[in-house]
């Protein structure tokens, strides 16, 4: 054959018009953010009905609503020892978190048996639609309450506390410092104290009302131990022109930046592609970044970084908010 019959084939130009950077019509960097609802971080307490009575109790707190608290297991786990941190990871759903404000070791170690206050006032909490007891006992105690001298009625009344059928079993388990660590850092973990047992309604209340402050003493929250909480935290970040008048133009230069950055577009559109998402990659892009939100701290984290980039955990959550960057491992997107 002669080889002067053999034609190259041609070149075929990709096409790529509906990737194409230029033509896509890109949204308002600054829309509003979707998703809010979905934000674990941006809860309140109370936003769901309990599914019977809230309890009443002796003891006055404060009874209002609150931001609600969402912190990862490492974080609640975090200065524990080996072997406690270890039952907690294996069956996070026995457990719930107590977190003292004000907590950390200094005030474990300053009030060792600060886990008793707290389980004292749990077990006040009393559901109206409890039989009550007609044991001789119990009308011992009513009589004492009725006649009794304030030290003989306090008695009585902690005695009734201790026949509560929803606190039946129930612990407060304070943490076990994994090594001596910092001792002149107050505020240093472990910071939360673990509670098992108690009734489910008694559990599902707690957690609906959340913070109770007691006294100037003794104020806490309860929170779920997550497994595998999602997070919508991507980075925290400073600079000099990181303040809240900034704000627009610092969301709007991350997400044309995102929008437009090759690595980031191949990283989001192979995640979406394999998770089923339809549109293509400028339609995945915009969708990775349509829940971000910047958040200004009135202080610095422990890091001194001024302000946080939120944003929705899209499948692969981890892999989202976190990748390999051009000069190390596990850096910010």
């Amino acid at each position: 054959m002669n080889p002067r019959a053999l034609r190259g084939l041609p070149k075929r130009t990709l096409t790529v018009a509906a990737n194409e950077k230029q033509s896509y019509p890109w949204p308002n960097p600054l829309a509003p953010p979707k998703g809010v609802d979905e934000d674990p971080h941006r809860k309140r307490t109370r936003d769901v009905e309990p599914s019977t009575a809230t309890p009443t109790t002796r003891v006055a707190y404060t009874d209002a609503v609150y931001d609600r608290l969402y912190i990862p297991l490492d974080k609640l786990i975090a200065n524990v020892c080996d072997e406690q941190a270890k039952v907690i990871k294996e069956a996070p759903d026995e457990f719930l978190a107590v977190l003292l404000y004000g907590g950390g070791a200094s005030l474990f170690r300053e009030q060792p048996r600060i886990n008793r206050d707290v389980l004292s006032f749990m077990k006040t909490l009393r559901f109206e639609d409890e039989a009550p007891d007609a044991d001789m006992d119990d009308e011992t105690l009513a009589a004492i309450i009725e006649t009794g001298t304030p030290e003989q009625v306090e008695a009585a009344l902690r005695a009734q506390d201790d026949k509560n059928p929803d606190t039946k079993g129930l612990k407060v388990v304070m943490p076990i410092k994994n090594g001596p660590g910092n001792a002149r850092d107050r505020y240093s973990k472990p910071w939360a104290m673990f509670l098992t047992g108690g009734s489910p309604r008694l559990r599902e209340f707690l957690l609906y009302q959340q913070t109770f402050a007691i006294s100037e003493k003794l104020a806490f929250s309860v929170t779920k131990i997550e497994a595998t909480p999602p997070s919508w935290v991507i980075c925290n970040f400073a600079g000099d022109c990181v303040d809240q008048d900034n704000e627009d133009a610092i969301l709007k230069r991350i997400k044309t930046t995102l929008w437009s950055h090759d690595d980031f577009r191949k990283h989001v559109d192979r995640i979406l592609t394999k998770a089923g998402a339809p549109g293509t990659v400028n339609d995945h892009v915009v969708h990775a970044t349509d829940t971000f939100t910047i958040t200004f701290f009135a202080n610095t984290d422990e890091l001194g970084h001024p302000a946080t980039v939120w944003g929705r955990p899209t499948w692969e959550q981890r892999d989202i908010h976190w990748r390999k960057d051009d000069s190390a491992e596990g850096q910010p997107i």
